[in-house]
């Protein structure tokens, strides 16, 4: 059973010629043959990029914002039952999305306001 074409891994094959592999200091560490080749994904590039900037201030400010949203969207899941919206529509839909928004924000001003 082959899979669908998008799900399909897209690979690049990189080979270094004889002469390359020769002339290299670190071809003992690198391969025991004379040449090597070396198979890479596509989309390896954007992922070293992405790699690059995982230790940045920049990273982990936005990583902090993206947890503190994606746990109100669990809590309106899982506590308010919000799994799929009752109404149609855009407009109604995003109706419906921010009163279940304001109910988590009453929660949370209760919570706060709540004596410890």
């Amino acid at each position: 059973m082959s899979q669908p074409e998008e799900a399909v891994e897209k690979w690049l094959l990189a080979t270094v010629t004889r002469a390359d592999c020769a002339a290299c200091e670190l071809k003992p560490q690198c391969t025991i043959g004379p040449k090597r080749g070396v198979t890479r994904l596509v989309s390896e590039e954007a992922r070293d990029t992405v790699r690059a900037l995982a230790g940045t201030d920049a990273y982990v400010h936005a990583r902090r914002r993206r947890q503190r949203i994606e746990r109100v969207f669990g809590h309106l899941k899982r506590n308010l039952g919000i799994r799929t919206l009752k109404l149609r529509g855009l407009s109604r839909a995003a109706e419906e999305f921010t009163m279940a928004a304001a109910a988590y924000n009453l929660q949370l001003l209760g919570r706060q306001a709540a004596p410890a």
